[in-house]
């Protein structure tokens, strides 16, 4: 029964949002319903395999916007999207300590929760450094669901109706043959990818290999508006089940301290993407996009739907889940020893005022 509640509230809603000429809304409707239950107590998960696949298909539509002249654009447009993941690891570090030196969350756990990457891939790293996992997980998707609100309010504001609903997806009449060698494609890698030690495999090997095949000229991606609609609502469903009472009853405490990291967070990250305004000469929206904290779980929908230039921000997201996975450890480590120094000062300070007591009594 909730899940047929699930199922019409979250097409009626992006429906409407849709409507309204709100980016990604196929995947916003599903999220906010999703969340609204998720807190109310519905224990429901999406398979996990539903997940892969939902991100393989977006992966092969979004390899139709690589082309070789694009790909020699991205090439020499690489020291600013390298300086945009570099100051996005940095702001990843100052939200981290922020978290940490102001709150009760264990330093490991601030230093995993904060860094922006692909969300899953973050929580599964959390646990093998010591982090708590279930706290990461909610603050890796307390920011996904700002960033994905905040990107389609930013994308509004820029862009106003210029939207396109379905992306590349085709919108003409339907053709089975391409449409199965897509699927089979898609389905294949993207479970290739699942089972692969590449962080956010199951986006990127299907990106990877269908971008490279269409750019040769070898595969033609075909994807129908309706089954991309579907995959933005299983990513939608997917990111909103994860919320539940007893998570959000245990961060409560610290979600005002949260809120204001991840808030920090967003706007560093969108101040770096002036780089890629003043040096690269990229569009303000695409700038935006190529450095929000949202990771491709989310943002390559938004992208798709605003009409940006898609292979630079899938060239700056992908670059910085390496650049996270690469650097989470040693960020973790200096963020446990500034926040010790921190305290260790504190209790000499607590001392010293202790002893000048002592000596006036």
């Amino acid at each position: 029964m909730m899940w047929a509640v699930l199922a019409v509230a979250s097409i009626a809603l992006s429906a409407a949002l849709q409507r309204a000429h709100v980016p990604a809304a196929w995947l916003i409707g599903p999220m906010v319903v999703a969340i609204s239950l998720a807190i109310r107590g519905f224990a429901g998960r999406m398979p996990r395999v539903g997940f892969t696949i939902a991100q393989a298909l977006i992966a092969v539509t979004v390899s139709q916007t690589i082309t070789t002249p694009i790909l020699v654009e991205l090439g020499s447009e690489w020291a600013p999207i390298a300086s945009v993941v570099l100051l996005s690891v940095v702001a990843a570090g100052v939200a981290g300590w922020l978290l940490a030196r102001y709150s009760r969350i264990a330093p490991e756990t601030a230093a995993w929760g904060s860094t922006p990457g692909g969300a899953t891939t973050m929580v599964i790293l959390a646990a093998d450094f010591g982090a708590d996992p279930r706290l990461v997980a909610f603050m890796q998707y307390l920011r996904v669901t700002l960033v994905v609100i905040s990107a389609s309010t930013v994308s509004r504001l820029l862009l106003g109706n210029v939207t396109q609903p379905h992306g590349v997806a085709a919108t003409g009449p339907f053709e089975p043959v391409p449409f199965i060698t897509t699927l089979a494609f898609a389905l294949a890698a993207g479970m290739v990818g699942r089972f692969s030690r590449v962080p956010g495999g199951q986006f990127l090997v299907p990106l990877i290999v269908a971008g490279a095949l269409h750019a040769t000229g070898i595969l033609h991606p075909y994807m129908p508006w309706w089954l991309l609609d579907a995959a933005y609502a299983t990513i939608g469903l997917s990111i909103g089940l994860l919320w539940n009472r007893e998570t959000l009853i245990a961060a409560v405490r610290i979600l005002p301290t949260l809120l204001v990291s991840t808030t920090v967070l967003i706007v560093l990250c969108a101040a770096s993407g002036m780089l890629l305004v003043v040096w690269g000469h990229v569009d303000p929206m695409t700038a935006y996009l190529a450095t929000t904290p949202g990771g491709l779980d989310s943002v390559p929908v938004i992208a798709l739907d605003s009409g940006t230039n898609l292979p630079l921000v899938l060239a700056a997201q992908t670059m910085r889940v390496f650049a996270v996975v690469a650097t989470g450890p040693l960020l973790a480590k200096l963020i446990l020893k500034l926040t010790a120094r921190v305290q260790e000062g504190a209790q000499y300070d607590q001392r010293d005022r202790l002893r000048a007591e002592d000596a006036r009594a």
